[in-house]
């Protein structure tokens, strides 16, 4: 992953560890230290311990959407529609692997399969719908 970003010319400056594996994010971030962006961090799923690994100058929180379906879904529109999308429009986060579009709806789709027959490595093929 360091490699691949760094090839890319991307730093990475926050994570989010779904999986509980939080030794393995941290070792990806501690590369990205002192790359300017501030000081890097990582969200995880899994609540934390005395156990719980550390990196010095990554900051780690544990984090947790709403139990509340009401809430959940608030949450999440605003995340997905608002909060993501602003990022994504200011290219302050950058989609990984890249996106390839391969074609519009269903017309597409035999173009796709052709190129991922083909070999595709490092890309995300996209129908656009």
């Amino acid at each position: 992953v360091v490699m691949a970003a760094k090839a890319d010319g991307v730093t990475i400056h926050h994570a989010f560890d779904s999986a509980g594996e939080v030794k393995n994010c941290l070792e990806i971030l501690k590369e990205f230290k002192h790359g300017g962006g501030g000081k890097p961090q990582l969200a995880t799923a899994k609540p934390m311990s005395d156990q719980t690994p550390k990196e010095e100058g990554v900051e780690v929180k544990f984090v947790l959407a709403p139990a509340d379906a009401k809430e959940q879904s608030a949450f999440f529109e605003f995340v997905m529609r608002k909060w993501l999308k602003e990022k994504l429009e200011k290219g302050e986060y950058k989609p990984s692997p890249s996106i390839k579009v391969v074609g519009n709806g269903l017309e597409g789709v035999n173009k796709g399969l052709d190129e991922l027959k083909a070999g595709v490595s490092g890309v995300k093929l996209v129908l656009e719908i």
